[in-house]
């Protein structure tokens, strides 16, 4: 049974969070530009998302039957009907943002976002503490098993709460309560830091076809909603919930001045670089035969420096031209280009076209 670990060094992993957490307290003190808070951040969420996701594509050994999916594989239709669904909420929250009284859908919304925070927010506390708490997991508190007869199918789910949940829950509801009652923008970003790594970790784009397909429309929605309409504009200011994180300008101001950054514009090509470092990592397993300690992950690298200058030619325009700016039309290109080149100056194109990360797994595990 293959098993690679350390692939990559954790100690970039402890770093990207103290930098996180520099980057979030040094402007309570000091004013600091936008763009030396907005790099960094949308930078090492993507590395930390694609990190988490490792885990989850290496360890091959035997897993127990679990209640819940791991990851989410996208199809080509998938893919192609992303944008449609997109808009479709898009437009939803823009009616209700017009139609229905703010206060009621503030705290609605603010609820909801607060709810499924908790749980992304858990999943990464988990990891943090398992190393020092991990004895805690055999220590039972609960355990039920629930079925449910309906005419057609049978439900059944089994809660299992140990000590250690109970200890990653108790901790992840601390700024979610802090969140919903004083709206902070400190508490906003960490649940956005949740969100990403969790999306970027859990939605896997099983080819790079999908992904160029998922990347190109998307980059269509961004550009339209942005451009031909003032939808994307008034959701992302007039929902008070963590889907984007917020860059103090001036805290001084009255009203405090702040910019901000879709959690999309991290996500979404955070998944297509995930796909990048998915693919150096099957391609170099396949040469060495599973005995694979390190990681020359050169179409990951690639991608992620055509992310950052995406992403700084986002800030640039918007700087120059004082308006928002469609994220998604700069970084899509850059993200997309920078492999395309690389792969046809290396002649691995074909190679990289072709690449399905399930068909690599599932020949691997039989070896």
């Amino acid at each position: 049974m293959l098993r690679m670990v350390n692939v990559l060094d954790d100690s970039l992993k402890i770093l990207g969070y103290g930098v996180l957490l520099v980057i979030t307290a040094v402007p309570i003190f000091v004013r600091i530009p936008v763009f030396v808070q907005l790099f960094p951040v949308s930078i090492i969420v993507i590395y930390l998302g694609c990190r988490a996701g490792i885990k989850i594509i290496d360890d091959r050994k035997p897993r127990e039957k679990s209640n819940t999916k791991e990851t989410e594989n996208m199809t080509i239709k998938d893919a192609s009907l992303f944008p449609v669904y997109a808009s479709i909420f898009l437009f939803s929250l823009y009616l209700l943002i017009k139609f229905i009284d703010q206060a009621i859908l503030a705290t609605l919304i603010s609820f909801q976002f607060c709810l499924l925070g908790i749980f992304c927010l858990k999943s990464i506390i988990e990891r943090a503490l398992e190393p020092f708490l991990g004895q805690l997991k055999s220590i039972q508190v609960f355990y039920r098993r629930y079925a449910i007869d309906f005419r057609i199918t049978r439900w059944e789910y089994t809660v299992d709460l140990t000590r250690f949940d109970l200890v990653a829950f108790v901790l992840a509801l601390i700024p979610a309560t802090l969140h919903f009652a004083t709206k902070s923008w400190i508490t906003n970003n960490i649940f956005g830091l949740a969100f990403c790594i969790s999306g970027i970790q859990r939605l896997v784009l099983p080819n790079f076809k999908v992904g160029f397909v998922l990347l190109w429309g998307l980059f269509i929605y961004d550009v339209y909603w942005v451009y031909g309409t003032d939808v994307m504009v008034t959701v992302a200011k007039g929902i008070d919930a963590p889907i984007k994180f917020i860059f103090p300008i001036d805290l001084a101001a009255s009203p405090p001045k702040f910019s901000m950054l879709g959690l999309g514009d991290i996500v979404i090509p955070g998944v297509f670089i995930a796909l990048c470092l998915h693919y150096d990592i099957d391609r170099e397993i396949r040469e060495f035969l599973g005995r694979l300690t390190k990681v020359d992950a050169t179409y990951f690298k690639a991608c992620l420096v055509g992310y950052a200058v995406g992403i700084t030619l986002t800030f640039l325009v918007m700087f120059f031209f004082e308006r928002p700016q469609p994220a998604l039309l700069y970084l899509v290109p850059c993200c997309s280009l920078s492999i395309l080149i690389l792969a046809v100056r290396r002649k691995e194109l074909k190679s990289l076209l072709e690449y399905e990360e399930s068909a690599v797994r599932e020949a691997l595990t039989k070896k």
